[in-house]
């Protein structure tokens, strides 16, 4: 049996400008995300109640609730960080790679849709007229 996000995952392709302003929206707010964590592999020697405290907040974000394995290092993260700064920076690192490649896929998704399927519709309309 899969699991609804796998299955979301997996069925999710752009078909139209809607779909594509949706992705557009996610890689904004990767794209925003990482760059929190960059800051926060900093932040996390000076401050470990407040890095504790956004972990928290990006762990529990809807954004998240798509990717069960950021969520699950997310968690780790905010458990660690009661404990060990060098161990948490490593891991919010280890989170921006798998954001990045996400990040990657949603770039790929779109440039596939605005340079191939989008042309490619126009071209079909206009040899059926």
């Amino acid at each position: 049996m899969m699991n609804w996000y796998v299955n979301q995952k997996s069925a999710f392709t752009i078909s139209n400008f809607k779909d594509r302003n949706l992705v557009n929206l996610r890689i904004r707010q990767f794209k925003e995300i990482i760059a929190t964590l960059n800051y926060m592999t900093k932040f996390v020697y000076q401050n470990r109640p407040e890095t504790q405290k956004i972990l928290i907040k990006m762990f529990e974000s809807k954004l998240m609730s798509s990717y069960p394995k950021l969520k699950e290092m997310f968690q780790d993260a905010i458990v660690k960080t009661r404990d060990n700064y060098k161990v948490t920076s490593e891991m919010i690192h280890d989170i921006i790679k798998v954001l990045m490649a996400e990040l990657n896929k949603l770039i790929d998704q779109r440039t596939e849709f605005t340079q191939v399927t989008l042309p490619k519709r126009i071209k079909d309309q206009n040899d059926r007229k």
